[in-house]
């Protein structure tokens, strides 16, 4: 495995990592009494639909550019 493609993996991997960190930590932080449990999974899926967009066009940006 050349250099590239292992630093292209760890990345990707703290990716994910942030990605759940937010899933949780922005439902948390932004937590009021008067939300309801679907409130709060519309935010979690708007964040991970947000960064599965960015994740994507950056593998599309590096794989095509060959």
């Amino acid at each position: 495995m050349n250099e590239k493609v292992l630093l292209i993996a760890i990345v990707s991997i703290l990716a994910v990592g942030a990605a759940g960190t937010l899933y949780l930590a922005v439902s948390w932080l932004s937590y009021k009494g008067s939300m309801g449990w679907q409130a709060i999974m519309l935010d979690n899926f708007l964040i991970l639909v947000a960064a599965g967009v960015i994740s994507m066009g950056i593998f599309l940006l590096i794989n095509h550019s060959k």
